[in-house]
């Protein structure tokens, strides 16, 4: 009766096993409807800042220089004003103009290598980020598995006592036969 019991349990844990490796499996497919595609979008579809980030920054960039720009045009323009000497702010201008100019290419420039660079770190957590899921999933549904075969495998080796007494009560017979037949083949 006691190995019974303890047959009972073990399949019971197979059970409980079993169902928590599903729930597992049922966790995984609902993670990889609304976190797999994000983190594939990432790894093969990179955004980065996105267009219109980029877009902002480099207007902010170009809006800041034109601004210095002006101010040192209206600079030139109050100097010559004040010199009588319109001639003299032209050199002024055209350095202006050119540090600006160099400047917002630049900024361009910076704001491209960091956005490529977003899309990289984008790209790798992307990868990472599914690599993960996967593993975590895959890995507790099949441990859930194994402790459900190794429940199984302890219920299997158990004996019924029942059963065993009925093999024992049958080899007892077979052995009283055998002996029987031997006494009188002998007897003969």
């Amino acid at each position: 009766m006691g190995s019974s019991g303890v047959k009972s349990d073990d399949l019971a844990n197979s059970g409980t096993a079993t169902t928590a490796a599903a729930g597992y499996g049922g966790n995984a497919a609902g993670l990889y409807g609304s976190l797999a595609p994000a983190y594939s979008a990432m790894a093969f579809n990179p955004q980065g800042y996105g267009a219109t980030n980029l877009a902002k920054m480099n207007t902010a960039s170009q809006q800041s220089l034109g601004g210095s720009n002006a101010g040192v045009t209206g600079q030139a323009g109050l100097q010559a004003a004040r010199t009588r000497n319109a001639g003299g702010s032209a050199a002024v201008l055209d350095a202006a103009s050119q540090n600006a100019m160099r400047q917002n290419s630049e900024n361009a420039i910076g704001t491209d290598v960091a956005n490529a660079n977003l899309q990289q770190k984008q790209q790798g957590e992307g990868l990472a980020g599914l690599s993960s899921l996967y593993g975590q999933n895959v890995n507790a549904q099949l441990g859930e598995q194994g402790i459900s075969n190794q429940a199984l495998g302890q219920a299997a080796q158990i004996q019924n006592p029942w059963s065993q007494l009925g093999m024992n009560a049958l080899k007892d017979v077979v052995n009283s036969g055998l002996n029987t037949a031997e006494a009188g083949a002998g007897a003969a």
